[in-house]
C-alpha cells in the first residue's frame, strides 16, 4: 500500500493527524488504535463525523488495534447501521459514531462473527 493521504480530526479544537487514506477502489481509511482507547462500554473506538479532508462516501474504515485484531466496515454501512450511536464522549472530542466491533468484519481471523445484518456471517 502507498503512504496515503494524512487525515486530520479535531481534538479540543486543534486538528491532529489521526489516520491515513489509501486511494483505491474503494479507498481505505486506516487508523491505528491503542487498546486503551477502545471504549469498553461501547465495544469500539469512535469514528469522527468530520475529517479534514473529508472521506469519500465509499470509503472502508479500517481500525488496526495494536497487538490485537484489525476490523473493517464500509463508511456508508457504519453511518446507517441501526445499532450505531452518535455521541459526544468527553469534552475534547466532537460527535462520533460508535458501533461495537462485533458488527465490523474482523480481517485478522477467519472464524465466523456476527454479520452487519444479524446472525453469523458466512
Amino acid at each position: 500500500m502507498s503512504r496515503g493521504i494524512p487525515i486530520k480530526a479535531s481534538v479540543d479544537g486543534i486538528w491532529h493527524v489521526c489516520g491515513t487514506l489509501h486511494p483505491g477502489s474503494p479507498p481505505v481509511f486506516v487508523q491505528r488504535i491503542k487498546p486503551q482507547d477502545i471504549l469498553r462500554i461501547r465495544g469500539a473506538a469512535g469514528v469522527d463525523l468530520l475529517y479534514d479532508p473529508p472521506l469519500p462516501p465509499n470509503t472502508v474504515i479500517r481500525h488496526e488495534i495494536m497487538g490485537q485484531n484489525t476490523y473493517e466496515i464500509p463508511l456508508a454501512v457504519l453511518l446507517n447501521h441501526s445499532k450505531a450511536e452518535r455521541l459526544q464522549v468527553g469534552p475534547k472530542h466532537p460527535r462520533r459514531v460508535y458501533l461495537a466491533y462485533r458488527y465490523w468484519r474482523n480481517v485478522t481471523r477467519e472464524s465466523p462473527q456476527l454479520s452487519l445484518f444479524g446472525g453469523e456471517a458466512s
